[in-house]
């Protein structure tokens, strides 16, 4: 396996971010291997520089003219390091790609007023002023104990 830089320019680019390509060719005397699996180690930093979703990562096998997306898993983790697994058919170029994370989009919710909440908050505002009829009866008051008192009526007189 040898990693490579670019690919020929013929070979179509890959859909999605390439973290790595690599060209594997193998001798004629196993030609008929069938399908292999391949194991392969990205570091966390690589994810981190690119903005990359690890759990987008997928290999993909230039072949018949065409990148084809071959089954990926992640198999392990530690500190540093993701190991994934591919599994492949045949032997050519290969591409490691993944796909940015997305942006989240927090969504603004604003309430709407109901008919309740306005009557409610109508209802508990403070009013300023003097109640008319605490006015009123306070009026009243004063004038009865004007006119006794100016009548010359007492009618606090004791006996």
């Amino acid at each position: 396996m040898a990693p490579v830089q670019i690919v020929p320019t013929d070979v179509p680019s890959v859909p999605g971010t390439v973290l790595s390509y690599m060209e594997i060719k193998v001798g004629t005397s196993v030609s008929n291997l069938g399908e292999s699996t391949l194991t392969f180690n990205i570091k966390k930093s690589d994810f981190r520089l690119k903005n990359l979703d690890p759990s987008t990562v997928r290999m993909m096998r230039y072949a018949d003219g065409a990148w084809q997306t071959l089954t990926t898993t992640m198999e392990f983790e530690d500190l540093s390091t993701y190991t994934f697994e591919a599994t492949t058919p045949g032997f050519s170029y290969f591409a490691i790609v993944g796909d940015e994370f997305e942006a989240a989009v927090t969504p603004v919710v604003t309430p709407k007023k109901t008919e309740e909440e306005t009557v409610i908050l109508q209802s508990t505002e403070e009013k300023s002023g003097v109640n008319p009829l605490i006015f009123l009866a306070v009026i009243v008051v004063i004038a009865a104990v004007a006119y006794l008192y100016l009548s010359g009526q007492k009618p606090w007189k004791t006996k």
